[in-house]
């Protein structure tokens, strides 16, 4: 399936997003959480459970874009 610029573009904003909260809640889960009027205890259950889903949007997010990145130098190396 070939996608169009459009598309690829929104793609990559869209996975740039991702990372992007996916990192602020791992790294700062107060600072987060706070602007939108939750408070986080100290609670070390609380935080790890928030910061295990998260880092598993990082890990998704950079897997695809390593794929896409692998495709566009397989592309590149045989055309």
């Amino acid at each position: 399936m070939q996608l169009t610029r459009f598309q690829k573009i929104t793609l990559g904003i869209s996975g740039v997003t991702a990372l992007a909260i996916g990192a602020l809640i791992t790294l700062t889960p107060h600072a987060f959480y706070a602007s939108y009027g939750i408070t986080l205890g100290q609670d070390p259950n609380l935080l790890n459970e928030l910061r295990a889903s998260d880092l598993q949007h990082i890990v998704l997010c950079l897997q695809v874009r390593l794929r896409a990145f692998e495709r566009m130098m397989i592309r590149r190396h045989y055309s």
